[in-house]
């Protein structure tokens, strides 16, 4: 049987017997419970921590499927351009190429998170 322990603050222990159906957690963006299936409690298991772990409800997921989508095409490109900046003879340009693509990155990154951060309000 598989439990949760926690002491209380009067420094009793607490056990709690927890069942596959019995897992949920909360939306990182509106707070929603979500209940956790099979295939998410395998990835949990596989975490070293289970405090870093997030799942978005169906609703915010599909708001992000779009922004997924466009990191996933951007990370190709930085790909791509990694391996064409490790063909570069010069060593101060290739640095400075890393370093544009990094604020490049970077910039689109804070562009999407002050998207989504608007999308909250």
């Amino acid at each position: 049987m598989i439990y949760l322990k926690t002491e209380l603050e009067n420094g009793k222990s607490v056990e709690v017997d927890v069942y596959g159906d019995e897992f949920y957690c909360k939306c990182p963006i509106c707070g929603k419970e979500v209940h956790l299936d099979n295939e998410m409690i395998k990835h949990c298991v596989t975490e070293d921590d289970f405090s870093g772990i997030s799942f978005y409800c169906e609703g915010c997921a599909k708001k992000r499927a779009t922004t997924l989508g466009f990191c996933e095409f951007q990370q190709e490109n930085i790909n791509i351009l990694t391996a064409v900046f490790e063909k570069v003879g010069s060593k101060s340009l290739r640095s400075e190429l890393y370093i544009a693509l990094d604020t490049y990155n970077q910039l689109i990154y804070n562009c999407l998170s002050d998207l989504e951060d608007s999308e909250k309000e």
